[in-house]
């Protein structure tokens, strides 16, 4: 879907992502601040709701691939392994910084609001995205130039 949103303009897909990372984050707060009834039935198994809420929540899976592909058109391939390793490198950081930061806030402001407060930076990473609606266009213009020194043959 991606691929096809950008081939027809390329400006809607960050629309697109910046959307689906701003949404994704409601049902996982939803999920964190229900009542334990409301997710855990009698014979401790997910809800109907806990299942939607865990279904709807999938939708942050579109942001990750579509950046991946944004990324890979708008560099030249002699800085394209630079920037993936930018990418990559900080992709992980915040996977092993994620759960130290989620360990502190749950000890200053309890679980609830902890996870709370982690999944509201997702719109923080939803208007960046919404931001790249601006300057895709040109940047895919330029055929893949890039912002990084390049050798010159």
């Amino acid at each position: 879907i991606g691929q096809e949103i950008y081939n027809k303009k390329k400006d809607n897909l960050p629309l697109l992502i910046g959307t689906t990372s701003c949404l994704a984050p409601l049902p996982f707060i939803m999920l964190v601040n229900s009542p334990q009834s409301a997710v855990t039935s009698a014979l401790q198994r997910p809800t109907v709701f806990a299942l939607f809420l865990a279904l709807c929540g999938g939708c942050a899976a579109t942001t990750g691939p579509n950046v991946r592909a944004i990324m890979m058109n708008v560099n030249d391939s002699e800085v394209r392994g630079t920037v993936f390793s930018a990418f990559t490198l900080f992709d992980d950081l915040g996977k092993g910084m994620g759960p130290s930061l989620i360990v502190a806030m749950t000890a200053i402001f309890g679980r609830r609001m902890a996870y709370t407060l982690a999944f509201c930076f997702w719109w923080m990473s939803g208007a960046i995205l919404f931001m790249v609606r601006k300057s895709l266009p040109a940047d895919a213009a330029k055929s893949g130039g890039s912002l990084l020194p390049m050798k010159h043959k």
